[in-house]
């Protein structure tokens, strides 16, 4: 096992390091051991393709697909904050602007 680990491309490596994380993030959450099941399976497969990709010198894809998940999250956060700073409530074609306070407190009137 250590030496399967020790041969695989940085990738690979920093991926199972990342992934080993979340037993750590499902502790603070109640999951379903399938889904613990299911993550442990995809993080085989995964780890399997991106040695496979830098085993054939495609190693620049293996970090575009190591890298890509988390500018999406960061994508997504950014826009789900711009979102929230800029709702609004349309209530029979009539649109009401919520006032939200800097720390996030809807004022109630």
């Amino acid at each position: 096992m250590v030496s399967f680990i020790s041969n695989m491309c940085t990738p690979a490596k920093l991926y199972f390091a990342l992934s080993l994380l979340m037993p750590l993030v499902f502790s603070f959450i109640q999951i379903h051991p399938i889904v613990v099941v299911f993550h442990i399976i995809t993080v085989i497969c995964w780890i399997t393709l991106l040695a496979y990709l830098c085993e054939r010198g495609f190693t620049n894809l293996s970090w575009i697909l190591v890298i890509l998940p988390f500018v999406c999250i960061f994508m997504f956060l950014i826009l789900y904050i711009y979102l929230y700073n800029n709702a609004k409530v349309v209530t029979n074609d009539t649109t009401l602007e919520i006032p939200i306070t800097s720390q996030g407190n809807i004022v109630t009137i």
